[in-house]
């Protein structure tokens, strides 16, 4: 392949199905490929990370903190919202394209017959781009479930799994003890793993005693208390009290605090290092704030399943003001559990804005409807037309809040920050 733009790339591995709803299952051929390339074993330490909602808000603010207390980190998440550059960042800068299309070429180079799945090149360049870049520690967010995920062909220093919950059920499972023993199998024996749940599953426990595997569980290991003008979290050694208010979830600092103290030998963080990182943590898309010209106050959030909305949902009751109109902007995958999503919000939202989006997963206008059957609010067969409405929907007080499907975020980003532009 010829010299290309990373556009170029992208859509060159689209034409060739490797796009995202391409799936063979199976580590064999990547795992093969990464080896030719002398990317494996890792040269660095490693966090792989997996779980139902939580995983890229806790790769990400882990990111942050060891790029603050400065050493050389890598990371990797998806999706992208706004460019491919979001996925694989080198102390919280984007890789450029000039280094992304080379990587591609090496890829590539080496790939030749050997069919691989969009996701798979995007792990073996990210894992091209931390060897070239000599890193101290990288941190992989697990794209799907976690044993047949790309990322697994890791064997990473230590684990985590958020949460599970139901999710994907049409590759992972139909119960929570089916999607687990996916999650689980992220860890490696003799290597820690957390898992951010008490409710350890059965299918779980058994993978870490057959494997030997040491565990840690939230809320019974290590924890973390609200006090009246503080947070305390304790862990195995010692406590730390944080000062309010935290830039992110406390169950998202609890986890991160723990990999601290497991890896405060090698890459040790002084208290008033980690105050400070902890404070200025900002996770993009995860109920954040958002400038808009169109009345209202926006708020957007990558959620896109049942567990998310009800925390999304949950943070709308403690940040609304008294009498506050919401808005929900929304719209959702075909494989998702729409109907239970919507059950979540109907008792909160007083005015929906439900979009259909021209996506091939993307659930019809049609379905969206009967879905959505008995809400308040409007039906819009694209963002656009939604956009074009919503200055008349919309009051300056109310609150909107985006939230359903990356592709959505997307498309509402790019019509908010044309808004701002104008």
């Amino acid at each position: 392949m010829p010299s290309k733009t990373l556009q170029d790339y992208i859509d060159y591995f689209d034409m060739q199905g490797r796009g995202s709803s391409f799936i063979n299952m199976g580590l064999g051929r990547v795992k093969k490929v990464a080896h030719q390339m002398g990317l494996l074993p890792l040269s660095y330490k490693s966090v792989v990370i997996g779980g139902t909602n939580g995983k890229g808000s806790t790769t990400m603010a882990l990111s942050q903190l060891y790029t603050q207390a400065g050493f050389q980190v890598g990371r990797l998440t998806s999706p992208d919202v706004l460019c491919y550059n979001e996925r694989i960042v080198i102390n919280e800068e984007m890789v450029s394209d000039a280094v992304l299309c080379e990587g591609f070429d090496a890829v590539l180079s080496v790939q030749k017959e050997v069919d691989l799945t969009f996701f798979e090149i995007n792990v073996l360049l990210a894992l091209w781009v931390f060897a070239s870049q000599e890193i101290d520690i990288a941190f992989f967010e697990v794209g799907l479930g976690g044993r047949l995920d790309a990322v697994n062909i890791i064997d990473s220093d230590l684990a985590i799994v958020t949460n599970v919950a139901l999710d994907h059920t049409d590759r992972l499972g139909e119960t929570r003890e089916c999607i687990a023993k996916e999650k689980v199998a992220i860890a490696r024996k003799d290597k820690p793993f957390i898992y951010g749940e008490q409710d350890m599953t059965k299918s779980m426990e058994t993978y870490l005693s057959s494997h030997q595997v040491p565990y840690l569980l939230q809320g019974q290991d290590f924890f973390i208390e609200e006090l009246k003008d503080s947070y305390c979290w304790k862990g195995l050694k010692g406590t730390m009290q944080l000062s309010k208010p935290l830039s992110v979830h406390p169950e998202v600092v609890a986890r991160v605090l723990m990999v601290c103290q497991l890896f405060s030998q090698e890459f040790p963080i002084e208290s008033g290092v980690m105050q400070h990182a902890l404070s200025a943590i900002k996770i993009p898309y995860r109920f954040e704030n958002v400038p808009c010209a169109l009345p209202g106050k926006w708020i957007v959030d990558v959620g896109h399943n049942p567990a998310a909305a009800v925390y999304v949902r949950d943070q709308i009751q403690a940040k609304r003001s008294k009498g506050q109109k919401i808005h929900l902007v929304f719209s959702a995958m075909e494989d998702k559990n729409i109907t239970e999503m919507v059950e979540v919000f109907r008792p909160l939202v007083d005015c929906w804005q439900v979009c259909a989006l021209d996506h091939p997963r993307a659930a019809s206008l049609k379905k969206l409807k009967e879905v959505c059957a008995g809400v308040k609010g409007y039906f819009y067969p694209s963002v656009a037309d939604f956009f074009a409405e919503a200055s008349v929907r919309i009051a300056k007080e109310d609150l909107v809040v985006v939230f359903g499907s990356f592709v959505l975020l997307k498309e509402c980003l790019e019509h908010m920050k044309e808004t701002v532009l104008c």
